[in-house]
């Protein structure tokens, strides 16, 4: 059975910690490129802006994050506040999530 990676890392405030004791920053940052200028927006939307910054993955991972971070953006710069707005950014994050994991875990993932 493969292991995870919460298998052998566990999170400790702002930092996930390996079992070799060994601090892994993480950065979220409140406030991201993204989010910056969203001023006058649902503090909803702007929260989950966040998630879908890609500058700080790998080459490789930025091919799968980066077009949902950009539609998630286009899609904020369209549509008023809503709880439809709101439910899609929060269906987008979860699809760009698996498309992540999909190419770390996938072994034949092809190179754009």
């Amino acid at each position: 059975m493969k292991q995870g990676f919460f298998d052998e890392h566990w999170l400790d405030n702002n930092n996930v910690i390996d079992m070799h004791g060994i601090a892994l920053q993480i950065v979220l940052q409140e406030k991201t490129p993204m989010a910056e200028n969203q001023s006058g927006r649902h503090p909803g939307i702007v929260s989950l802006l966040k998630y879908f910054e890609y500058r700080h993955l790998t080459q490789h991972l930025q091919t799968f994050s980066q077009p949902c971070g950009d539609l998630a953006e286009h899609m904020v710069s369209l549509l008023p506040d809503s709880a439809e707005l709101t439910a899609g950014l929060r269906k987008l994050l979860e699809a760009k999530d698996c498309f992540v994991r999909a190419a770390l875990d996938g072994p034949n993932v092809k190179e754009v």
